[in-house]
């Protein structure tokens, strides 16, 4: 449902349309069929046609300059109620963040005979998803609109996926076992295994999406009796971006290898000790949370007479072609 412009916020968006677009001649007829990129921060024009599914967008140059555009038109005319156009604007694409960079550390390994190899420790969290870019504003004067108007989609930017965590780290190898002891007479001591492997670390959480952008807000000014159709002819969009897709989680780490048993002591001391055993293979990090939604924007009607269209909007200045 839109809001109604108080008489205070219409003073303050026609004095921002006098300020950044002031008494700009209009083009007679503005004909938009396939896409067309406007690089300004205005489109002025008497009659302003969509052909079926012909878009407006202001470009990405554009909005370095400005965030807030303004669309004015004595009529808006839509040829296809099927396919009645759209009035947007550009973004790049999010890419994907990097993964975190290396690996966790690896646990010991064993140095004493027989001592196992230490745990990796686990991989670091993922880098953070970027953030989605949230849309400008947009102020449509008009007059008339005989039929369907186009749908204005100043939707928030969804935010991006965040990076992989990081591997966790490789399990220490185990040491070798205490070799067997004898004397001249017996075997004092049988040959000892070797160490364990340690176990690998778990992998890192994945970094947590990007927050989406927020929505736009859409103001749309009109005569008192084309008013009220207007919320039914102009399907405006103006949700938040949803956050972006938490990362997946790091690999785990390697298992730490078992050491060999100690070596047997002849003619006393029979058989070599048994092979420590191996650690277990780090398990995957958990994935990262979803980035946070953005805000919804805001869609404001406001009312003008055609007087007040004439004196501050119109000015009876001439067109161009």
């Amino acid at each position: 449902m839109a809001k109604q412009l108080s008489d205070e916020d219409l003073y303050v968006r026609i004095n921002e349309y006098l300020q950044d677009v002031g008494n700009a001649f209009p083009l007679r007829n503005y004909v938009v069929e396939g896409e067309k990129v406007i690089n300004g921060w205005y489109l002025k024009a008497e009659t302003i046609t969509f052909k079926p599914g012909g878009s407006i967008w202001f470009s990405q140059t554009a909005q370095e300059r400005r965030t807030s555009f303004f669309i004015v038109a004595k009529d808006i005319v839509c040829e296809d109620l099927n396919q009645p156009g759209l009035i947007s604007w550009q973004r790049r694409e999010i890419g994907e963040q990097i993964s975190t960079a290396g690996q966790a550390p690896t646990g010991h390994h064993g140095e004493s005979d027989g001592e196992s190899g230490g745990d990796g420790q686990q991989g670091a969290k993922g880098n953070k998803g970027y953030d989605g870019k949230s849309a400008p504003n947009i102020t449509i004067f008009v007059m008339n609109v005989p039929s369907s108007g186009p749908e204005v989609n100043f939707q928030g930017q969804k935010g991006g996926k965040g990076g992989m965590g990081q591997k966790g780290g490789d399990g220490g190898n185990g040491a070798k076992g205490k070799p067997a002891s004898q004397n001249i007479a017996n075997c004092i001591r049988g040959a000892g295994d070797g160490g364990n492997g340690g176990n690998g670390g778990v992998g890192g959480q994945g970094g947590i999406g990007g927050e989406g952008g927020n929505g736009g807000v859409v103001t749309i000014v009109s005569i008192p009796e084309m008013l009220q159709s207007l919320e039914q002819k102009f399907r405006a969009v103006i949700s938040a971006g949803e956050g972006g897709a938490g990362g997946e989680g790091g690999a785990g780490g390697n298992k730490g290898s078992g050491g060999p048993g100690g070596e047997k002591a002849l003619p006393h001391c029979r058989g070599d000790g048994s092979r420590g055993n191996d650690g277990q293979l780090g398990s995957s990090g958990s994935v990262g949370e979803n980035g946070q939604r953005g805000v919804d924007g805001d869609i404001f009607h406001g009312e003008m007479t055609k007087e007040e269209f004439d004196q501050y909007i119109w000015r009876d200045v001439q067109t161009f072609r």
